[in-house]
């Protein structure tokens, strides 16, 4: 039979764990104790020390202190999974997963901001229902961490906020750098990386499904920026909403992916997303694929985005999309270059030449102005 084990910021009781009554004031503790099967559930309050995952002991956080199941927990918005009324906030505090584990381990309803080391999840680890912000990473000791936020490494992110997140260190993803992992429901807004790669995530092999990507921005001070919202290198991006992201390069430097790039264009696939309103952008030119730079483009609408050139798409495979009212400064406002099957590319305009599409094969399109 499983065991519970309780904490609260300042414990209670004689602090064995043993209920609310008795709550620990030490989480790590309470997981060191445990066992695979076991649970922890941590009351709602500010925690200055974080913990590490134990393989098979799931935990659970933001209680307000006397529930007696999971689902009583109370939160401000059903629509947002991670928004509880009584949070447990890790301030300035770590929360890793050293190894991949055996069997699922869930860490749910946790916030986790203002560190200065990103969250790592690895196999079998999933982060749910929490929320990661204003955390900040860089170079430390010829270490090298891997996303502002979270390194996900094999495990899973699933209905999670993650918001604010700065990653100034040699690796990209200011908010996310997924490795070969599941990022699925999830709110990446606001990131910046100044690494050049990557803005709110890196996704490396991996899946992004079902997430809003939003407001984020890709950076460097002496390479080209590549993808605002995500740098995709041979994973999948699926049902994602894909907006007012931006890429920006220095002088000399162009910047490509407003939205999304894809640096492996045979094995990168975008699908069934909505990519609007992105930007390529620098002091002299303004860059490459507003929207989406290279890949497998399917049943995606591109709309709004602008570039230099290919402000929808540039050099993509793109088949049966909406390519409505993009922008280049230069050439094609809809489409540079790639090939184009079963879509429509409508409304969009080039300040030089070409306002659909720039070149490339087209098959079965639909242009009207």
């Amino acid at each position: 039979m499983s065991t519970i084990r309780y904490v609260k910021v300042e414990g209670s009781g004689i602090k064995d764990g043993s209920s609310w009554a008795d709550a620990s004031d030490n989480i790590q503790k309470m997981i060191d104790k445990s066992e695979t099967g076991d649970q922890v559930w941590i009351a709602f309050g500010t925690y200055s020390t974080g913990f590490q995952m134990k393989d098979g002991v799931n935990v659970y956080g933001s209680f307000f202190g006397n529930e007696n199941s999971i689902s009583a927990r109370s939160t401000g918005n059903s629509f947002l999974h991670w928004d509880f009324k009584t949070p447990t906030v890790l301030n300035g505090a770590f929360l890793f997963q050293y190894n991949g584990f055996t069997v699922e381990t869930v860490c749910d309803g946790i916030v986790i901001t203002n560190s200065a080391w990103s969250v790592e999840i690895k196999k079998n680890g999933k982060l749910v229902n929490c929320i990661v912000s204003g955390s900040k990473t860089e170079l430390i000791n010829g270490i090298n961490p891997c996303g502002g936020g979270i390194f996900n490494a094999g495990g899973a992110i699933v209905n999670c906020k993650i918001t604010g997140n700065t990653n100034n260190a040699v690796s990209g993803g200011g908010g996310i750098y997924n490795y070969e992992g599941i990022v699925r429901n999830c709110t990446i807004s606001g990131n910046k990386t100044n690494t050049g790669k990557g803005g709110g995530i890196y996704n490396y092999r991996g899946s992004v499904i079902n997430c809003v990507i939003n407001k984020n921005i890709v950076s460097c001070s002496s390479s080209a920026a590549c993808g605002g919202g995500i740098y995709n290198d041979g994973g999948s991006v699926i049902g994602c909403i894909v907006i007012k992201n931006t890429a920006v390069s220095p002088v000399g430097y162009s910047s490509s992916g407003g939205g999304i790039y894809c640096s492996d264009s045979s094995n990168s696939l975008v699908r069934d997303c909505a990519v609007r309103n992105n930007k390529t952008m620098n002091e002299v030119q303004s860059g490459n694929g507003g929207g989406i730079f290279r890949g497998k483009v399917t049943h995606c609408i591109l709309t709004g985005n602008s570039s230099g050139s290919g402000g929808g798409l540039f050099q993509c495979i793109a088949d049966n999309c909406l390519i409505l009212n993009n922008n280049a400064a230069i050439y094609g406002g809809g489409v540079f270059e790639g090939t184009t099957v079963n879509s429509t590319v409508a409304g969009n305009t080039a300040n030089y030449s070409d306002g659909g599409i720039y070149n490339g094969t087209n098959v079965n399109c639909i242009f009207t102005t």
